[in-house]
């Protein structure tokens, strides 16, 4: 072989050895972030020893020795004792019916200090603690009277609003629970789970009243607030229709996208899907075969992790660290994109949002508590957030832009609240008053009020 040909060869080894390094650094790359997806599907901040669908290497309880769980393709690994495990001889035996109640005074004083700094009035009021694992949603009742929570203990509990006590602790599903809400008249709750099941709930009798099967991880479910169809939808690109009142309860299928749809909500005989390539559609419950492109929320493909619709206002939240607010418009199908808010951190997790109205409200204003009035005239938004913190803000009027561009500036009221001590995932409005409760992977729920 000449030297020339040596030369050459040399070259192409360095060349296909390089080439070989940044194929390796792009597909380690890919791996880390699909942990970190597993992570926000799957919980990784769970506090229990619960077997999961994609962990078969659990121990016994029994087992003195440390146990491995939550293993992902031995991505992440804990070990932890047999005796810290939680079982279900302690959960059923031991919890009290009607739960403790707890002031946090630290976080109070916290709260109570960000609201001086930032000159708004929202204040820790009260903890609820009675969920063994992460608290994945928490959404009031359309009367106002009820809360319900849903959590990786696999429970979905009601709470009364007023006394701060359970009323029911609904249980049934095999894995973590991600969603719950209640239906319009506030006596039933509908539940989504990574069991691949959707239950709807008998609130006053503390009864299952049915059990559909998906065909992937339910991650999110939606009532229709003028009858009894429930919506719900999963990792495998569909939604679920089901009517709660049929004789024989049983899903039908809505619709199918082109990838995972991660949240769904119900308005004006419409229904909003958010994905995981940042698309937002609408479909006409009539006619779900053509639907209605809304927008493209991120042009990078995040993915869309939570859609809130209250009163003719959307909340999106999006992979990318972004809360858009639209104002629903026309014909119910013009959305104005009116503010980009930031400040909490959203990527990689199925944050969640809320909104208050303060319009609708202005027949329930108090004169003797000028700044509960103040605040129910206004319009405001809520996020959950990575950094254990909650975000509010005030949509009362659009955000400034530049050059005509997507509005880049959170409006006047940011208020940002240390509440938890792990992430904060649910957040919701109470439907009347500027009450707020919170939900976090640190077990917990937390009332929050001016």
């Amino acid at each position: 072989m000449s030297i020339r040909e040596g030369v050459a060869s040399d070259d192409i080894s360095t060349a296909f050895s390089m080439e070989n390094k940044i194929l390796k650094r792009k597909i380690e790359k890919l791996h880390r972030e699909n942990v970190l997806l597993k992570k926000s599907l799957f919980e990784v901040n769970v506090k229990l020893n619960i077997p999961q669908p994609f962990d078969t290497k659990l121990k016994s309880p029994s087992d003195d020795s440390p146990t491995l769980f939550f293993d992902i393709d031995k991505g992440v690994q804990f070990k932890r004792n047999a005796d810290d495990a939680f079982s279900k001889k302690d959960e059923i035996s031991k919890l009290p019916l009607l739960e403790r109640t707890i002031e946090d005074a630290p976080a109070r004083k916290r709260a109570a200090s960000a609201a001086t700094r930032n000159n708004t009035s929202f204040t820790i009021k009260h903890e609820l603690s009675s969920h063994k694992a992460a608290v994945h949603s928490v959404r009031f009742s359309n009367c106002g009277k009820f809360l319900v929570s849903s959590s990786h203990d696999k429970k979905v509990m009601v709470w009364d609003v007023n006394s701060r006590q359970i009323i029911c602790r609904h249980e049934g599903h095999e894995f973590s629970v991600l969603d719950a809400c209640f239906s319009p008249d506030s006596t039933n709750v509908a539940s989504a789970s990574i069991d691949r099941t959707l239950k709807v709930w008998d609130v006053s009798r503390n009864t299952q009243i049915a059990s559909i099967k998906a065909e992937g991880f339910v991650q999110s479910v939606a009532w229709d607030p003028n009858d009894s169809q429930v919506y719900a939808s999963d990792t495998k690109s569909n939604v679920v229709r089901v009517d709660s009142r049929a004789p024989d309860i049983f899903a039908v299928p809505f619709v199918r996208d082109e990838c995972t749809i991660n949240s769904v909500v119900v308005r004006d005989g419409k229904i909003l899907t958010g994905n995981a390539h940042g698309v937002i559609k609408s479909w006409d419950v009539r006619n779900a075969s053509d639907p209605f492109d809304v927008n493209v929320v991120s042009t990078a493909g995040d993915p869309i992790s939570y859609l809130r619709y209250v009163n003719q206002h959307l909340s999106v939240n999006c992979y990318d660290n972004v809360l858009r607010i639209y104002r629903i418009e026309g014909s119910g199908n013009q959305f104005k994109l009116i503010n980009s808010l930031r400040g909490h951190k959203n990527r990689n997790w199925p944050i969640k949002s809320s909104l208050f109205i303060g319009a609708d409200m202005q027949q329930n204003i108090d004169e003797d508590q000028p700044s509960v009035t103040s605040i129910r005239n206004k319009n405001l938004a809520v996020t959950g957030s990575a950094d254990q913190c909650i975000h509010i803000f005030d949509i009362s009027e659009p955000a400034p832009t530049l050059n005509d561009q997507v509005p880049q500036h959170p409006s006047t009221f940011p208020q940002k609240l240390a509440l938890h001590s792990d992430i904060v995932y649910g957040v919701d409005f109470h439907p009347t008053e500027p009450i707020i409760a919170t939900s976090s992977g640190d077990n917990t729920i937390k009332i929050v009020s001016v």
